[in-house]
């Protein structure tokens, strides 16, 4: 956790935003007010192709500036988006996710990030993971969502006349200028939240998760009956192999070959292109699967894949009831460092923190190197990593297996750090193949790739 406080400290959040960028995988940002002296989070995010949405207010007072709004309609882009919450907002939080969040009191302006004296903190990634804020950052961005309303051509030209309305009646006051907004306004009036506490918001994601499990469940066993059929499914995939096995590799391919574009992986624009025709979207994709790439001299082109079916049989041994209580280190490290949503997050760690020397970035060896440590981490109420995955898997009807994913990640019981919903649900389909196929982050971003409403976890 770092203190911010610009140039009273030296921390300043224009070079904690092009230290972040790179790392982060979306911006969610809900900053009141917002001048068009200040578009640098704007401009970097759009610069570094990185999916942005930023929340403002909405009131007679202008809170961000027309030429901000503008420029978002200007953009035309689902990458790239401006939402604002009318009358309550007054928050300063920018959340660049899987590097950090920023929590202070600076608006977006120059004066905000060059010479007023403000005061705020930065909460690293690990942070968050420690101390379990992950979750109440996405209950904050679901309240704020609930309270937005996307921009509008409408409401940016209001803007623009609310404006000049103050220009021409500063004189009279402000509540002349009050009156005038209301009586055009765009956005209806908040007159405040009530009855909202973290709780429910808490318990809200949880019933949403659960639903958006159920739900994506039926799209991914649907499109393993799809893959698996012999006129999709490549001749290097053996017929036997578990459907929704199937599914997972052609999603991770489709994902990583036909929604990369760059660094950047723009799914919901390939879910806007989608939204209307996802069989078509489907069709399209399992034509590709199966034809739509060449063959090399050692026989296929997606060799993650391949390798990925190879080693499932051990994945699902190793993580079965009879096996998984008794797994040595050395056995939980072989599955935990195949696992993909543990190995990106491993990847993002800083390599001494996991015990390696400082300039070390292979891939396969951080990997390993972070699924061996996690064999000896525990629940801060004393449960091991191979108690709480066996707890997920195996600790009641597999039709409540998501609740469990759920406590699993967030309650103190089961909760380890570096093991959240998207590792403990792709576990569950390397164990469990013939009832889940696995799924992470990535997966629902490729389903939502293909025009499937998914939400991305």
């Amino acid at each position: 956790m770092e203190f911010v406080a610009g140039e009273v400290n030296g921390v300043l959040l224009r070079n904690i935003l092009h230290e972040a960028i790179h790392d982060c995988t979306r911006v969610r940002a809900a900053v009141a007010y917002a001048n068009s002296d200040n578009m640098e989070l704007f401009e970097v995010c759009k610069e570094a192709a990185k999916s942005l949405t930023y929340y403002g207010r909405y009131d007679h007072t202008v809170p961000v500036s027309p030429e901000i709004l503008e420029w978002f309609l200007v953009q035309a882009s689902t990458d790239l988006v401006c939402k604002l919450v009318p009358d309550i907002l007054h928050a300063k939080v920018i959340w660049w996710e899987g590097f950090g969040a920023y929590i202070g009191s600076a608006n977006l302006s120059g004066r905000a990030w060059n010479s007023n004296i403000e005061a705020g903190i930065l909460l690293r990634q690990a942070d968050l993971e420690a101390s379990g804020q992950i979750e109440q950052l996405e209950a904050f961005f679901d309240a704020v969502e609930e309270q937005s309303t996307r921009l509008t051509s409408e409401i940016w030209q209001h803007a623009k006349a609310t404006r000049d309305a103050w220009i021409k009646n500063v004189s009279k006051g402000d509540a002349a200028c009050r009156d005038i907004f209301s009586r055009t306004r765009k956005i209806p009036v908040n007159e405040g939240l009530t009855h909202h506490s973290n709780t429910n918001a808490v318990s809200k994601r949880r019933a949403e998760f659960i639903v958006e499990w159920n739900s994506t469940l039926q799209i991914m066993r649907d499109i393993g009956s799809q893959v698996s059929k012999s006129q999709n499914r490549p001749d290097w995939i053996e017929p036997n192999t578990a459907p929704g096995l199937q599914a997972d590799q052609f999603l991770h391919a489709f994902y990583y070959q036909n929604v990369k574009e760059g660094s950047a992986f723009p799914f919901d624009k390939h879910y806007q292109a989608n939204k209307l025709s996802p069989g078509s979207a489907l069709a399209k994709a399992l034509d590709w699967w199966k034809n739509g790439w060449k063959w090399e001299s050692d026989g296929y082109v997606y060799h993650a894949e391949a390798a990925a079916l190879a080693r499932a049989p051990m994945m699902e041994s190793r993580l079965s009831r009879s096996e998984l209580p008794n797994l040595s280190h050395e056995d939980f490290t072989e599955v935990g460092k195949w696992v993909y949503a543990l190995r990106d997050y491993a990847f993002r760690q800083s390599s001494p923190s996991i015990g390696l020397a400082p300039n070390e970035t292979n891939y396969d060896v951080k990997a390993e190197a972070f699924a061996r440590m996690q064999y000896n981490r525990k629940s801060s109420q004393g449960k091991s990593i191979l108690e709480t995955i066996f707890y997920v898997l195996y600790g009641g009807p597999d039709a409540d297996i998501a609740a469990r994913i759920w406590e699993a990640a967030h309650e103190r019981k089961w909760k380890i750090e570096g093991m959240g919903l998207s590792t403990l649900g792709e576990i569950v389909g390397w164990a469990l193949p013939n009832k889940f196929p696995p799924r992470n982050g990535r997966t629902s971003k490729a389903l939502r790739a293909l025009g499937n409403d998914v939400r991305v976890y």
